[in-house]
Parts: structure tokens; C-alpha cells; sequence
């Protein structure tokens, strides 16, 4: 995030119960940790300087101002426990949760306005979404580690694709997902080492980046717009910033 025309990384640490931000300030290295009362998974953008951030064990959503230090903002108490989240409109939140698997549209004070299970075959085609993150054109994409693959919906509910190769390429593990200003997607695949480029339709590009480049255990990613790749390397409690290549 640019705050007060400060470049900030915002992550969350699910080790000490914590999101935290970090920024450099007259030329030194700065952090600030807001701690809360459980683990912390995912965070979404809402506006230039707030964050949403889901709480798994606590049942809770909060929003947090970045200034670039962090302020909560408020807490919201949820009916699951959700992982994933993104922000669809000003107005609303898409959230994914493992019991059942299912992506909710939620309001901001957490009613479900609708929730999503997309079938295939007869059966579910999410079993564990672990990241979400919404398109330019409003879909939501969800990274599902239980049947290796990645989906986009529509907020309806309709199934735009599935991106699930098997082989050598299967997606082992998929964790987290981003999609750029020109609505390409990014993908971690953990047990691979190596963040995926797909298309905006799901087709796949080539591997943006490997164990070549440092990437062990990638977990979360995220792309600025200065045309910069962050991917948090979840072992080595790292995130590591790549210029994109062309």
C-alpha cells in the first residue's frame, strides 16, 4: 500500500497473533504490530489505508488503519471461521470457509448475503479455498489446496473456469493468489516452489518465478503498482520483492 506517500508492506503473522506493517521513514527501516486475540490468515485492501483481516480460531473479521502504523478500526464477529477474503464493493466482502467449503458474500457487519458451493460432477468443487482475491471485472478467484486447482466465480455463484492440470504441472498445494491491473493472476504452489502466471481466462503463461529464484515454501503474493512481486516464503518468515519480468 502507498500511505501518506509511503510505500508499506501489510502481512499477517500467524505465528504471534499479529498483522504488522512494515516502511522505511527518513531512511530508516520502520514496523508496527497490532496484536490480536487469535491467528490471523488472509487480509484484503479496502481503501487506500484499511485492511480487512480474517481471524480463524476467534471467529472474527477486523479492519485496521494503516498510517502506516496500525490502527483497529473494528471487529467483526462471524457465524465461521473464514480464511480467504477480498473485497467485492465498499459494501461487501467475499470470505471462504473449510466447514463447510463454501465462499460467503457477506455484508460488513458479517450477515451472509449469499454463499457459494459450485458443483462438478455432483460433487464440490471446494474443499479447502485458503486465498481469495477479486478480478478487475469483479469475479473472485479462490486458490483450493484440497482439490489442487484454482477457480473463478461469479459473485452469483456461476463458475467462470477452473485451472486444475494434472502431472507434473498438478498444482500441489496451491496457496496464495493475486490478479494485476491487466487481470492477469498469479498463484503460489507451495510443495512446487514457484509462483504460476495464468491468464485472465485461467490458461496457463509459465512459472514467473522458481526455487531459481529463491522461492522456497511460497505462500502469500501480492503485486504493486509499481510493477513489483511480493511473495512471503512462510518458512523462512521472509518476503522477498521481484521486479516483474516481461
Amino acid at each position: 500500500m502507498v500511505v501518506n506517500d509511503t510505500d508499506t508492506v501489510v502481512v499477517t503473522d500467524w505465528n504471534y497473533n499479529s498483522v504488522k506493517s512494515f516502511y522505511t521513514r527518513n531512511n530508516q527501516t520502520r514496523h508496527s504490530k497490532l496484536s490480536l486475540g487469535g491467528q490471523p490468515w488472509s487480509l484484503t485492501k479496502l481503501t487506500y489505508n484499511q485492511v480487512a483481516v480474517t481471524v480463524l480460531n476467534i471467529y472474527q473479521i477486523v479492519t485496521v488503519e494503516v498510517n502506516p502504523d496500525l490502527v483497529l478500526l473494528s471487529t467483526i464477529t462471524t457465524s465461521k471461521q473464514y480464511l480467504g477474503i477480498t473485497s467485492l464493493t465498499p459494501s461487501t466482502l467475499a470470505a471462504s470457509s473449510r466447514s463447510p467449503p463454501c465462499v460467503d458474500i457477506l455484508d460488513m457487519t458479517g450477515n451472509v448475503l449469499r454463499s457459494i458451493s459450485p458443483l462438478h460432477n455432483g460433487n464440490n468443487i471446494l474443499q479447502y479455498p485458503n486465498f481469495l482475491c477479486t478480478t478487475r471485472t469483479g469475479n473472485i478467484l479462490v486458490s483450493d489446496c484440497g482439490t489442487k486447482c484454482v477457480v473463478c466465480l461469479t459473485p452469483e455463484g456461476d463458475v467462470v473456469f477452473t485451472y486444475s492440470p494434472t502431472g507434473d504441472t498438478a498444482l500441489k498445494l496451491p496457496q496464495g493468489i493475486t490478479s494485476t491491473s491487466t487481470g492477469d493472476i498469479l498463484v503460489t504452489a507451495i510443495l512446487l516452489y514457484r509462483v504460476i502466471h495464468l491468464t485472465e481466462s485461467g490458461q496457463f503463461v509459465r512459472n514467473i518465478l522458481t526455487q531459481q529464484d529463491g522461492i522456497n515454501n511460497p505462500q502469500g503474493v501480492c503485486v504493486d503498482g509499481h510493477g513489483h512481486v511480493y511473495v512471503c516464503l512462510s518458512r523462512e518468515g521472509v518476503i522477498k520483492v521481484f521486479t516483474c519480468k516481461h
